[in-house]
């Protein structure tokens, strides 16, 4: 069973453990939280103690009342100046990024999440890395949002992919150290019996609001991406095996490299231009973007 969370972890450190965007500049994907006092930093005003306080509370992903809320204290944080605002803005305009995405307004999405790239302070191209793992899918969203904007749905799913397995691999790493930390178990049979202990962990984990987020944003690419294979047939069937380790490209097919095939009845609605002719050597080719 697992332990209540230790009075010292601060808030930044649970606001971010639970998106995956925890502090790890220094020690990689399982840096430890950084331990404070728990309460709320200087800067913030009664008001923004208050929002923030009831965001804490809302445990939906893009309620109405979640994004609202969030539009409410990102206004507030947008005019600190201290430095440390930008941390808090981060799991803010990642929110809002999910509420935008939700309403099918993908350039404001792509906003959002950019946004939310910047205030990290991480270069986005080493987002991929192992080093800043926390903060992939902050970049991917940003992807997903601006192909979806642009129709790019081969790039759409591509990234889908690849942040299904990171959440995966971020989650993963949070069970181990709730294992640890919380419920005292060894880590001799954390390694030998993983599963076991990640199924006896997960359902009371996902009581508190940090880490059910976490597990309804894996959910938000699980079902976009069954939306987007069930449109392109040919993006689900392409035999591309994901690596553990490595995030390799092209592994979904962009939609312009199926010219004449029937998934164009289903997106023909969405086609801005006419896709390029495919002779019959290259017409089942796979594009590696």
């Amino acid at each position: 069973m697992v332990r209540q969370q230790k009075a010292g972890v601060s808030l930044l450190a649970l606001v971010l453990l639970g998106l995956g965007y925890a502090q790890q500049k220094q020690s990689g994907v399982t840096a430890q939280p950084q331990q404070q006092q728990m309460g709320y930093p200087a800067f913030f005003t009664s008001e923004l103690k208050d929002m923030w306080g009831e965001w804490e509370s809302m445990k939906e992903l893009t309620s109405d009342e979640v994004c609202k809320k969030q539009f409410g204290i990102m206004k507030e944080l947008n005019v600190v100046s201290e430095r440390e605002a930008s941390q808090y803005r981060v799991p803010i305009y990642d929110g809002l990024g999910f509420c935008a995405l939700a309403k099918e307004e993908y350039k404001q999405a792509v906003n959002y999440f950019d946004s939310a790239v910047t205030e990290t302070g991480v270069p986005e191209y080493q987002m991929m890395s192992k080093q800043f793992m926390g903060y992939a899918p902050l970049g991917l969203f940003k992807t997903i949002a601006s192909g979806y904007s642009r129709q790019k749905y081969g790039q759409v799913g591509t990234s889908h992919r690849r942040a299904i397995i990171i959440f995966g691999k971020i989650l993963d790493e949070h069970v181990k150290q709730v294992a640890v930390q919380q419920a005292g178990m060894d880590k001799k049979t954390i390694k030998n019996d993983f599963e076991k202990v990640k199924m006896q962990l997960l359902p009371k984990m996902m009581e508190q609001k940090n880490y059910k987020n976490f597990g309804d944003k894996t959910q938000v690419s699980v079902d976009m991406l069954r939306v987007i294979d069930r449109a392109i047939p040919e993006n689900a069937a392409v035999e591309k095996k994901l690596s553990a380790t490595k995030f390799l490209p092209g592994m979904t097919v962009p939609m312009y490299s199926f010219g004449g095939h029937k998934f164009l009845e289903d997106l023909g609605s969405y086609l801005q231009k006419p896709l390029p002719e495919v002779d019959e050597k290259k017409s089942n080719a796979v594009v590696v973007s």
